[in-house]
């Protein structure tokens, strides 16, 4: 790589910093970066909206997270050889499954409330 570089950039001052900069390891930081901050991003969805009966949502909504990060990753480069497949196999498991947060309680205790039209009372006028 560093020949490469060298290669490229005539300028010693400029190849020197590029250098510094890739034995920092800023591209690895960046990618172990970006697979936190995805995976926050579908947890905080699964946080709100992960209520019974809503799962297609919530398969779509990581579906197009794994989509547009393949399709990030391809642009990075002129030549890719990324499938979906392939992606699906190295990181498509780091992103957290589609699983139900927020069940609903049982229909006794959800349906259990001191309503004013409840116990025999209409609209305030007595049922009898």
């Amino acid at each position: 790589m560093e020949k490469f570089i060298r290669h490229r950039i005539g300028d010693e001052r400029l190849v020197r910093l590029i250098l510094k900069w890739l034995n920092a390891g800023v591209m690895e930081d960046e990618r172990a970066d970006m697979v936190k901050w995805l995976q926050s991003v579908v947890r905080g969805y699964f946080r709100y909206h992960a209520v019974p009966r809503n799962e297609y949502r919530l398969r779509t909504f990581r579906h197009e997270v794994l989509r547009m990060w393949l399709w990030h990753l391809r642009g990075r480069s002129q030549r890719t050889r990324r499938t979906w497949d392939k992606f699906l196999e190295k990181l498509g498991n780091l992103l957290p499954e589609v699983e139900v947060l927020h069940p609903h309680p049982m229909p006794d205790v959800r349906f259990a409330s001191d309503h004013p039209n409840w116990g025999g009372y209409i609209r305030g006028k007595s049922a009898g």
